[in-house]
């Protein structure tokens, strides 16, 4: 979901227990469901990725995700251009240096 509808519950009994559950099932049948509809192949992945969905968490792996959605397509210079953009300061290229080195060498 985007950020601002992000949502978190928090249940101190069973009543409570129960209306968060229902409150659960009906964010995930708004946003979950919807957003994994769209997630059926790598190029998916690659959409979202190139359209700056706002409901995507954008941590470091989500780019190793993407980079590798790439690659299976057989778009390397895509791949690296993804790491190359998202990993760029001297720490994460190191960090993430067999990435690099896969796509460089592969």
């Amino acid at each position: 979901a985007p950020r601002e509808a992000h949502v978190r519950w928090f249940a101190s009994g069973l009543s409570e227990m129960s209306q968060k559950a229902l409150e659960v099932v009906s964010f995930a049948e708004k946003w979950v469901i919807p957003f994994l509809d769209e997630l059926q192949v790598p190029s998916d992945l690659v959409k979202l990725y190139a359209s700056n969905d706002e409901r995507v968490l954008k941590q470091r792996h989500w780019y190793l995700f993407v980079a590798g959605a790439e690659v299976v397509q057989g778009n390397k210079s895509e791949a690296l251009a993804v790491l190359e953009t998202n990993f760029s300061s001297p720490g994460l290229r190191k960090r993430y240096s067999v990435a690099f080195e896969s796509l460089d060498n592969g």
